[in-house]
């Protein structure tokens, strides 16, 4: 903080008007804000021309009349106060906000120390997550051989004369498995089919799912099962019940002839 940090807290918005009532007794205009500023002057103090506040702790062990003073924070400094003490050793949030709150003082520094930290991007990659949701295990679908591929890239590592620093690996799924034994809580051995090798470790039954064989499989272009699939081997059959439709009487000449092909169709 600067030495000649009175003037810069007297034109802080969060300070100006305390600062002027405790200055020259003036107060705003409104009335509600000026109300607000009697209540919250008893807490700030003017100490040759530096701006403080107090306040009580209410730890167990403490004094009752003893008063912390906190100098008042303006804008400008805060971020530059919320880093300096977090990376002093990249403490969570009570060790930070306990060692700003015996110095400092600014409305709202409760939840500008949570976010700070909360957006650290050197703790969110270092710190374990305590309360971290686990990603919900489901099973694996069912495919042929080779249509599924692990891939996985590990290092880096001491560079190579090639300049390789990396290692892909690449494994395809194994599977089906048979149950050959079953373990505590729901798990079970596994042997696989292809060269009867037995697993390691023991499998969460919610891991598992039936294996149906690809010939066995239903097909998923397959027509609803109310609807007759059309045989392409089967030609159509002609209508020998009614081959002719029904003669119109209006047309004599026209009603002859049907008649003459219906008979010549039913002595066939």
């Amino acid at each position: 903080m600067p030495e000649n940090i009175g003037p810069l807290q007297k034109e802080c918005f969060d300070f100006k008007h305390v600062y002027a009532y405790l200055e020259n007794g003036t107060l705003p205009d409104e009335t509600k804000l000026a109300k607000k500023i009697c209540l919250e002057a008893s807490q700030y103090a003017l100490l040759d021309g530096i701006f403080y506040h107090f306040y009580q702790p209410r730890t167990r062990g403490r004094k009752k009349d003893l008063f912390v003073k906190q100098l008042a924070c303006p804008r400008q400094f805060r971020n530059d106060l919320l880093k300096s003490y977090h990376e002093i050793g990249y403490f969570g949030f009570d060790r930070t906000y306990l060692a700003i709150k015996n110095k400092y003082f600014f409305p709202g520094m409760y939840q500008a120390v949570a976010d700070f930290i909360r957006g650290c991007d050197s703790c969110q990659r270092a710190m374990p997550h305590v309360h971290a949701k686990r990603v919900p295990l489901t099973p694996m679908p069912i495919t042929d051989t080779f249509a599924r591929w692990h891939i996985d890239l590990i290092g880096p590592f001491k560079e190579t004369k090639l300049g390789h620093r990396h290692i892909l690996i690449v494994k395809k799924k194994d599977g089906p498995f048979y149950i050959a034994a079953k373990g505590l809580n729901h798990t079970y051995k596994l042997r696989r089919c292809e060269d009867n090798k037995m697993l390691k470790s023991m499998i969460n039954a919610n891991r598992l799912k039936l294996y149906t064989p690809p010939d066995h499989r239903p097909d998923k272009n397959a027509p609803p099962p109310d609807v007759p699939r059309p045989d392409p081997r089967r030609e159509e059959q002609p209508n020998f019940q009614n081959p002719v439709p029904p003669p119109n009487p209006n047309n004599d000449e026209m009603f002859q002839i049907q008649m003459l092909v219906f008979q010549i169709l039913m002595n066939l």
